[in-house]
């Protein structure tokens, strides 16, 4: 397998005290799984990577997020998982390299925390650290995450979980080979709104050692939006603080196998981006069609090399796009024909482009994935794209091959169909006044009064009020309550027919009564609402407890990560905030005490104290500002 060396020039890989550390993000494990066609891609792929670890000897793997596709996934895809990891992280090598920190604080999720292959029942010589992302994420009351089952049988590491959303502390895992020392950073995926507000409001803290700080190479493994979604729907790359040296970037599915350099304030000092993309194409996207890499990073003290392994087991894709116009130009008497016989000639050469990226892998399969996005003005909409796709069926992986987009008002030539990132743009410059970081109950009861205001044009509500239906959403987003909204609707349709009742309506009145009733409820809103609290807290179970919600649904809070805008303001001081906040694993513990000199001992107990910490705002990468003062649990000093 042929792979490109990066690094420094005067790099040496057999320095005593070397950290090989192979690095890969969203793996998705379990994506189409429903699919006898593609089941297989996510698990050839992710063996490839472990067989590659193993054959490179690798210290430890470093993964993104994102191992599974779903935080509840089939018994068969999890049973398939923990089988692939017992192969290649069991054996009997010894691992040189040691943790120095509170296994009790660094994962916390875990009954029983230990780092993996410190268990003296399991022999562990392949170790793996892993955030979660946002498909593998904590849900249910425990948020409790697929990873931890995982972690539970000492497969794996997983760290980076968060237990207060008002606030965050990310504290390091340190691993020590030598003298070669490694501050490992992690953050799993927290909503991108959140995260934003959070790191603006500077409530997200490291912990950094407060001695010999320049010895530690600091590597920040993040899941996030990189690319600009809308106004806060991302992190900023100027969020990162600037004595991280190496961030790995996932949840961004392109492949970036070249490091993106950060430029801080301070000239001497420089932060390296690896955006690792994932091993399987999970949408039939630009994104998923960039050559897919493994990567090595090999670590002495503070120096590296980068390593990166084109992948050999990825199904072929090829994405097109075909202007209708093109084929049109002739003015064809049977459009629909016309365009047929432009896409057969156009698909088959597609499938040969296909054919060339085989790989010869035994197990690379060999139908393609294969999207061609046939961009018309309303002239081929008669053409039957989908009994047309059926004509490569068992030759092409994908049954959706040909889909029509159409477009909408003037185009230049080389432009596509919106995304949803150009989509909350508009929005955002349409209507300014629209507050993206205000709670979605907000919105709701925000937009249904500004319609309600429009008279008959308007896309008001009839039988439900304003605060109820916001009331109920904020209900199902905050508590994770996922019958809210349908037992207000019930409540409130229960109350305008009792209403009605009483009344003696008829066909030619019903209408203006139900309106009435409406405004009289408009009036009276504050009663509204505290009706509305009184329905969802009225559940009771059978011993007058609220039931319990066993669905395991999606997250109750919008998650954020937080720099500075002004790095010169003094830093937020230490210690948890109150407030209700989704938590991610139990307790975020104390900082561990120091723990003296030691070396690298391979198997042992060990594991406990640690060097001290101390905490710090994040020095914003913002022209003209300087950084921002350090604020310490244990000592003063500065964040160089």
């Amino acid at each position: 397998m042929g792979h490109d060396r990066e690094g420094m020039d005067d790099f040496d890989p057999l320095v005593q005290g070397t950290f090989k550390i192979l690095i890969s993000s969203d793996n998705h494990l379990g994506v189409y799984d429903n699919n006898p066609c593609r089941e297989n891609d996510s698990f050839n792929t992710f063996e490839e990577i472990l067989k590659l670890a193993k054959k490179e000897k690798v210290d430890f793997i470093l993964l993104g997020g994102d191992l599974f596709h779903e935080n509840k996934p089939k018994p068969s895809t999890f049973q398939r998982s923990m089988g692939i990891l017992q192969k290649y992280c069991l054996g009997s090598r010894p691992v040189n390299f040691e943790y120095l920190g509170d296994p009790k604080v660094d994962f916390h999720g875990q009954q029983e925390p230990c780092v993996n292959y410190y268990n003296p029942n399991m022999n562990i010589d392949l170790p793996i650290f892993i955030i979660h992302g946002n498909h593998d994420d904590p849900i249910g009351l425990k948020k409790t995450s697929v990873i931890d089952h995982l972690a539970a049988a000492n497969l794996l590491n997983h760290f980076g979980t968060v237990s207060d959303l008002n606030e965050i502390t990310i504290r390091p895992v340190l691993l020590h080979k030598d003298d070669t020392y490694i501050a490992l950073y992690g953050l799993g995926n927290v909503k991108d709104q959140r995260l934003y507000r959070l790191l603006k409001d500077k409530k997200v803290h490291f912990l950094r050692p407060s001695e010999e700080r320049e010895k530690w190479f600091n590597i920040f493994v993040i899941h996030q939006n990189r690319v600009k979604h809308g106004a806060t729907n991302y992190i900023p790359e100027a969020f990162i603080p600037t004595f991280i040296d190496f961030v790995v970037w996932g949840h961004e599915h392109e492949c970036k196998p070249s490091i993106d350099i950060l430029n801080n304030s301070n000239d001497d000092k420089f932060t390296q981006v690896l955006q690792p993309g994932s091993s399987v194409a999970t949408a039939l996207s630009p994104g998923e069609t960039a050559v897919k890499h493994a990567f090595i990073l090999t670590l002495c003290r503070r120096k590296f090399q980068f390593q990166k392994y084109p992948l050999q087991t990825i199904r072929p894709f090829i994405l097109d796009d075909v202007l209708a116009s093109d084929i049109l130009k002739k003015k064809p008497k049977d459009v629909d024909h016309a365009v047929e016989i432009y896409l057969d000639m156009r698909i088959k050469q597609l499938m040969r482009e296909a054919d060339s990226k085989l790989t010869g892998h035994e197990d690379q399969p060999i139908e393609p994935l294969i999207r061609v996005r046939l961009l018309h003005e309303d002239n081929i909409e008669s053409f039957n794209h989908i009994r047309y796709n059926l004509k490569f069926a068992n030759k092409i992986a994908n049954q959706d091959i040909v889909t029509l987009n159409k477009i909408t008002g003037k185009k230049t030539e080389g432009t596509t169909d919106m995304d949803i990132g150009d989509i909350q743009d508009m929005i955002m410059e349409a209507d300014q006044s629209i507050d993206l970081g205000s709670h979605v109950e907000e919105i709701v009861e925000k937009h249904f009064r500004a319609e309600r205001r429009k008279g008959e044009g308007g896309n008001f509500l009839h039988i439900l009020s304003e605060r109820g239906a916001s009331e109920a959403v904020r209900a199902a987003a905050e508590k994770n309550d996922q019958e809210a909204i349908k037992i207000i609707i019930d409540a409130q349709v229960a109350k305008t027919i009792e209403y009605l009742s009483k009344k003696q309506v008829t066909e030619d009145t019903i209408e203006n009564d139900i309106i009435q009733f409406r405004d009289s409820r408009y009036a009276n809103s504050d009663k509204e609402i505290e009706e509305v609290r009184k329905t969802l807290k009225g559940r009771l179970g059978k011993k007058g407890k609220p039931k319990a919600d066993n669905s395991f649904g999606s997250d109750d809070e919008d998650d954020v990560m937080i720099v500075s805008d002004d790095a010169e303001e003094e830093s937020p001081q230490a210690g948890s905030s109150s407030g209700r906040g989704r938590g991610r694993g139990r307790g975020r513990g104390s900082p561990a005490k120091g723990r003296g000199k030691s070396t690298a001992a391979g198997r042992g107990r060990g594991g406990k104290g640690g060097p001290k910490m101390v905490q710090t705002t994040l020095p914003v990468r913002v022209k003209n500002k300087g950084h921002s003062t350090s604020v310490h649990q244990f000592d003063s000093g500065s964040d160089s």
